[in-house]
């Protein structure tokens, strides 16, 4: 009888809480298509005035960037959302852990700049690339705190603001000679403003809190437990090693075309990244009843299927208009990005299982999940693009997504029927 009435009090909270969970999924869903689009229109901006060869290059450079800022990051930032959001770890706490890594982050950017110097990169584009990437990982960060604390409107002013400083800059570039370090420059611009407005927006009784400072063993110690949520962040990065392996098997002027759909798939990956932002700590809370976690987590797969038919109907529309808005020398985009598209649907779906997972202290589990769907889609990407070019390597995220749900389904399956 009792169980009757607990399971009529969910029954009852069940429209009011799902609509809370929507609202705050499609609030962060439109502020990050927002900066999606931004960031969008700057790589519009700079294919129109670079050669695909060209662009090809400094794509390559902004997703070794990219994925370097992921492992660079090695999951502390999830860490930080999943640990404030259960109590476990302070704001200022986790700005001081931040604190003690900068010095490292400095030193693996500038490890990286030598080794492209011994790759006889353009020292120009070098010095970029190490501004880039150290704004890149401040901004990531500083944001993540702001998502910790569920102030999710003040972290989507910092991502517009930075995206929106990025496209400026891009625009009076593009008034100039562009140049392919350029882009480069504008985002690191971007990135740079992100990182000062997050920290301007964080409450003050965060920043006046005084922890003791941390030391390398408690960093060391903290980064181990949170590896396994770098994995899980790697999922969303995949592109970011597709254009390497597609410049090297298949050229540069390949590895531009793809790169140019590519980065046009950033702002359909935001039903994705919008679901994992609010369901992490939306899970997280619900850890002492069985029952009300698993309605929650209910609710959010029922979220992930509706966000997963928007990137379905992007892919549509830009079969169509992808080559007439970035031109006849990338032609090829189109199919591109459609079958992207198709990649960036199933990984929305991703994200349910994987959050839930987490959310239930089995972040391993979704990192070698997470772990043998990447492996997969680098060496298809590298084998598709050397077989067909940029349209049939896409084809390696949709296989590896679908590999990763599969995955991941079947692993919250298992932790449920354990936990009965």
């Amino acid at each position: 009888m009792r169980q009757m009435m607990h399971q009529s009090d969910f029954a009852q909270e069940e429209p009011s809480r799902l609509r809370v969970l929507l609202q705050r999924v499609v609030g962060i869903a439109l502020s990050t298509v927002a900066a999606q689009a931004l960031t969008g229109l700057v790589f519009v901006v700079a294919a129109r005035n670079l050669s695909p060869g060209e662009f090809g290059v400094t794509a390559v450079l902004i997703s070794i960037g990219a994925i370097s800022a992921v492992f660079l990051d090695g999951g502390l930032n999830l860490s930080h959302v999943k640990e404030i959001s259960a109590g476990a770890r302070s704001v200022g706490k986790s700005q001081d852990l931040n604190r003690a890594k900068r010095p490292m982050v400095l030193a693996a950017a500038c490890v990286e700049g030598f080794v492209l110097f011994l790759l006889q990169f353009p020292w120009p584009l070098i010095l970029v690339f190490v501004l880039q990437l150290w704004f890149l990982w401040e901004s990531q960060s500083a944001n993540a705190l702001l998502r910790a604390k569920e102030l999710f409107r003040r972290s989507a002013v910092g991502q517009i603001a930075g995206r929106l400083a990025g496209l400026v800059s891009t625009l009076i570039f593009g008034s100039l000679l562009f140049r392919a370090e350029y882009l480069l420059v504008a985002l690191a611009i971007g990135y740079l403003t992100e990182a000062i407005l997050d920290r301007v927006l964080l409450p003050r009784d965060c920043k006046k809190t005084k922890v003791e400072p941390t030391s390398l063993r408690a960093l060391a110690s903290t980064h181990r437990a949170s590896l396994s949520y770098g994995m899980t962040s790697l999922s969303a990065s995949t592109q970011q090693l597709d254009t390497p392996m597609v410049a090297a098997g298949a050229g540069a002027v390949e590895a531009g075309v793809y790169a140019a759909a590519g980065r046009l798939i950033g702002p359909l990956n935001f039903a994705g990244a919008a679901l994992a932002m609010v369901a992490l700590p939306w899970l997280s809370r619900e850890q002492s009843d069985e029952d009300r976690r698993h309605l929650e987590e209910r609710r959010v797969v029922r979220l992930a299927v509706f966000l997963a038919l928007l990137p379905l109907a992007a892919g549509a529309v830009g079969y169509l208009a992808l080559p007439y808005i970035l031109g006849a020398e990338y032609a090829g985009s189109g199919a591109t990005f459609s079958v992207l598209a198709c990649g960036a649907a199933v990984s929305t779906l991703n994200q349910a299982p994987a959050t839930a997972l987490q959310a239930r202290g089995r972040q391993r589990v979704v990192a070698f999940s997470v772990a043998i769907g990447l492996s997969v889609g680098v060496l298809g990407t590298l084998a598709f693009a050397y077989l067909g070019g940029a349209v049939l390597a896409a084809f390696a995220l949709l296989v590896s997504q679908t590999l990763i749900l599969f995955a991941l389904a079947l692993q919250l399956r298992a932790s449920r029927a354990r936990e009965r």
